[in-house]
């Protein structure tokens, strides 16, 4: 059995079905890896997460979203364990294979420059987030009772910072979503990204195109 770590109550279900197939004569014996996944942020990445690690060689996987790892039962020599993250980065889920033996110092060291990373990218999310909630709301102050300013409250302003918001901030998103789509695996990025395009097509159109008598999204009047 490959020397991995395993949480209990990801892989007890798969016993029954390892112990049946062994029992069956089948040669080849059955081994067991985790994996550890990024990525994943609802149900559905859950089921996407499964339906890519169905590939032959594959006896059964089962994938935890709480504890961002997934259990697999291979039969020994049908599939490089390493294929199987790297399938699953590949379609939008950074994966790699959770091992018990002690990380290098090269590891450790990349491991907390990650994790600062992550912390950076979640503090400049929410300052930009902020940032664009302070200019929407000052762009709809007259729908608060509050005195307009000409510039924020033009609609050429709103669809500047719609079209700078999906650029930048809301890139990563959009291109998350999209490889999702790609890869048969949607997920709740693709969900965001397929509404939230589809708004800024039709409000496009409906600005640059008046005749049509759309309704235009960046700005309700």
């Amino acid at each position: 059995m490959t020397d991995s770590y395993l949480d209990p109550n990801l892989t007890a279900h798969f016993n029954d079905g390892a112990n049946s197939e062994s029992n069956a004569g089948d040669p080849a014996p059955i081994e067991t890896i985790a994996l550890d996944v990024g990525g994943m942020k609802c149900a559905g990445c859950v089921k996407a997460v499964e339906r890519q690690l169905e590939v032959t060689g594959v006896v059964s996987a089962s994938v935890n979203l709480a504890t961002e790892m997934a259990a697999v039962h291979y039969r020994s020599g049908s599939l490089d364990p390493q294929s199987l993250a790297q399938r699953l980065t590949e379609a939008g889920f950074p994966s790699q294979i959770r091992t018990t033996e002690a990380l290098s110092i090269e590891e450790i060291e990349a491991t907390e420059e990650r994790q600062h990373q992550a912390a950076y990218d979640r503090r400049r999310q929410l300052i930009t987030a902020i940032v664009l909630i302070v200019l929407s709301t000052i762009g709809h102050a007259e729908m608060l009772g509050l005195p307009s300013l000409p510039l924020f409250s033009n609609i050429w302003f709103h669809y500047g910072l719609a079209t700078l918001s999906l650029l930048f901030p809301g890139r990563p998103i959009l291109v998350d979503g999209w490889r999702g789509l790609t890869h048969g695996a949607p997920n709740m990025n693709t969900l965001i990204g397929l509404g939230v395009a589809t708004a800024y097509v039709a409000s496009s159109v409906a600005m640059h195109i008046p005749s049509l008598g759309w309704d235009c999204f960046l700005k309700s009047r």
